[in-house]
């Protein structure tokens, strides 16, 4: 009986560091993570937050994202970013590799364009999905305009500059109205053309595959012990 338990908790520890290795870590830019293939959103370790991948919601439209933030909605618990969030959202995403120079409230903002960056544009795409599927590299989301009212969208965009080596990440705080930007769903005339809106939350603490790993030595420990003064 003490070895079949061994043995199980043996083998569990290696299952778990197993996911941990394949899984961790898929694609990391600046701060922002998705730790596994087919997860719905990223990790921002800077901030503490979660954003959903771009592509997760880019049918729908405002009034439908509203509708689905709604408790018991598919998205309960998320809410809609505002530009302080977008602002949050460019800092996580320089964090390390370029200086922040986006966290205007007012202004249409160029906050990086250069060329040979350490990340290419199919890394942005991998982290957040794709949002725009007009052009292959263009990327949008939407968020709400901190001027508007809840009248108003802005947009962050990832541009890969003509299919070169540049890439251009840029903000505009003010773009337009919910209408304009409903076009760019499902149900819009720009339905061919999705856009999505940011949705963001405070991360949940959930532990990782390696401190699951941890415990489950520590529980093998215990019992090992208790095995021991049995005998």
């Amino acid at each position: 009986m003490k070895f079949k338990f061994l043995n199980t908790a043996l083998a569990t520890v290696i299952l778990l560091g197993s996911s941990f290795f394949a899984n961790a870590g898929l694609i990391t830019i600046g701060a922002l993570t998705l730790d596994q293939a087919g997860d719905s959103y990223v990790k921002d370790s800077l901030n503490g937050l979660d954003w959903l991948r771009w592509d997760e919601v880019k049918t729908l439209n405002y009034s439908q994202i509203v509708t689905e933030l709604a408790p018991g909605g598919t998205y309960d618990g998320w809410r809609i970013a505002r530009n302080d969030d977008a602002n949050l959202f460019i800092d996580a995403l320089f964090s390390g590799w370029h200086a922040d120079t986006c966290n205007s409230t007012t202004l249409t903002e160029n906050c990086w364009t250069g060329s040979s960056p350490p990340y290419d544009f199919v890394d942005f795409t991998a982290l957040l999905g794709i949002s725009y599927d007009a052009t292959p590299t263009y990327n949008f989301a939407w968020f709400l305009s901190d001027n508007g009212g809840n009248r108003e969208v802005g947009y962050i965009e990832i541009h890969d500059v003509d299919g070169s080596e540049q890439i251009t990440v840029h903000k505009n705080n003010e773009w337009s109205s919910f209408t304009s930007s409903d076009n760019y769903s499902a149900s819009g005339v720009s339905s061919a053309h999705p856009i999505g809106f940011q949705l963001v939350r405070d991360s949940f603490n959930i532990p990782e595959p390696s401190s699951l790993a941890i415990l489950t030595l520590g529980i093998i420990g215990l019992a090992s012990r208790r095995f021991k003064k049995q005998s």
